[in-house]
Protein backbone atom coordinates (compact mmCIF):
# COMPACT_ATOMS: atom_id res chain seq x y z
CA UNK A 1 0.00 0.00 0.00
CA UNK A 2 1.20 3.28 -0.95
CA UNK A 3 -0.46 6.71 -0.37
CA UNK A 4 -0.35 9.81 -2.65
CA UNK A 5 2.57 12.58 -1.19
CA UNK A 6 4.33 9.49 0.30
CA UNK A 7 8.53 9.14 0.04
CA UNK A 8 9.28 5.78 0.18
CA UNK A 9 12.11 3.20 -0.56
CA UNK A 10 9.82 0.59 -1.67
CA UNK A 11 11.68 -3.23 -0.86
CA UNK A 12 10.93 -5.37 -3.75
CA UNK A 13 12.57 -9.12 -4.01
CA UNK A 14 13.03 -10.47 -8.29
CA UNK A 15 13.17 -14.08 -8.59
CA UNK A 16 13.57 -15.80 -11.45
CA UNK A 17 13.08 -19.87 -11.30
CA UNK A 18 12.83 -19.46 -7.63
CA UNK A 19 16.11 -17.69 -7.54
CA UNK A 20 16.97 -14.38 -5.87
CA UNK A 21 18.13 -11.90 -8.37
CA UNK A 22 21.47 -9.91 -6.99
CA UNK A 23 23.49 -7.24 -8.46
CA UNK A 24 25.96 -9.57 -9.94
CA UNK A 25 23.24 -11.54 -12.06
CA UNK A 26 22.37 -8.87 -14.15
CA UNK A 27 23.91 -6.14 -16.66
CA UNK A 28 20.42 -4.18 -16.38
CA UNK A 29 17.56 -3.84 -14.47
CA UNK A 30 14.37 -1.96 -15.22
CA UNK A 31 11.69 -1.71 -12.39
CA UNK A 32 8.42 -0.17 -13.08
CA UNK A 33 5.46 0.95 -10.40
CA UNK A 34 2.55 2.64 -11.93
CA UNK A 35 4.77 4.34 -14.73
CA UNK A 36 7.36 4.94 -13.30
CA UNK A 37 10.61 3.43 -13.73
CA UNK A 38 13.27 2.73 -11.79
CA UNK A 39 17.46 1.35 -13.28
CA UNK A 40 20.42 -0.65 -11.81
CA UNK A 41 23.36 0.40 -12.46
CA UNK A 42 23.16 3.96 -11.77
CA UNK A 43 18.85 5.28 -11.96
CA UNK A 44 17.37 4.89 -8.23
CA UNK A 45 17.50 1.16 -7.85
CA UNK A 46 19.72 -0.35 -4.60
CA UNK A 47 20.20 -3.64 -3.15
CA UNK A 48 21.01 -5.10 -0.15
CA UNK A 49 20.06 -7.86 2.16
CA UNK A 50 18.32 -9.60 -0.55
CA UNK A 51 16.05 -6.58 -1.69
CA UNK A 52 15.81 -4.36 -4.48
CA UNK A 53 14.98 -0.92 -3.21
CA UNK A 54 12.62 1.48 -5.52
CA UNK A 55 13.36 4.81 -4.47
CA UNK A 56 9.73 6.87 -4.90
CA UNK A 57 9.99 10.70 -4.03
CA UNK A 58 6.84 12.64 -3.08
CA UNK A 59 6.67 14.52 -6.36
CA UNK A 60 6.24 11.10 -7.59
CA UNK A 61 4.15 9.13 -5.58
CA UNK A 62 1.77 12.11 -6.14
CA UNK A 63 1.61 11.34 -9.47
CA UNK A 64 0.40 8.20 -8.98
CA UNK A 65 -3.41 7.05 -9.76
CA UNK A 66 -5.67 6.52 -6.56
CA UNK A 67 -6.14 2.88 -7.68
CA UNK A 68 -4.29 -0.36 -8.11
CA UNK A 69 -1.21 0.00 -10.20
CA UNK A 70 0.73 -2.47 -12.29
CA UNK A 71 4.31 -3.93 -11.08
CA UNK A 72 7.23 -5.10 -13.57
CA UNK A 73 9.96 -5.19 -15.25
CA UNK A 74 12.38 -6.44 -17.07
CA UNK A 75 16.49 -7.53 -16.43
CA UNK A 76 19.22 -8.31 -19.23
CA UNK A 77 21.32 -10.90 -17.85
CA UNK A 78 25.07 -11.83 -18.94
CA UNK A 79 24.77 -13.73 -22.17
CA UNK A 80 22.31 -11.07 -23.39
CA UNK A 81 19.17 -12.68 -22.45
CA UNK A 82 16.31 -10.45 -21.43
CA UNK A 83 13.49 -11.37 -19.37
CA UNK A 84 10.73 -9.42 -18.49
CA UNK A 85 8.53 -10.26 -15.52
CA UNK A 86 5.57 -8.91 -13.61
CA UNK A 87 4.82 -7.98 -10.00
CA UNK A 88 1.62 -8.07 -7.72
CA UNK A 89 -0.61 -4.44 -8.50
CA UNK A 90 0.46 -2.01 -5.42
CA UNK A 91 -2.37 -0.21 -4.05
CA UNK A 92 -2.71 3.63 -3.68
CA UNK A 93 -4.33 5.47 -1.66
CA UNK A 94 -5.34 8.82 -2.19
CA UNK A 95 -3.54 11.55 -0.39
CA UNK A 96 -6.19 13.99 1.70
CA UNK A 97 -3.35 16.50 2.44
CA UNK A 98 -1.54 17.09 -0.93
CA UNK A 99 1.83 18.74 -2.06
CA UNK A 100 5.11 18.37 -1.41
CA UNK A 101 6.09 18.77 2.19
Amino acid sequence: MAMQGDSYLIPIVVRQNDVVIEPQMVELLVLKIGGIAKFYPGGGLTYADGQWYFSLSQEQSLKLPDRPVETGGRMKLPHQEVVGFRGPDVNVRKAIVEGVI
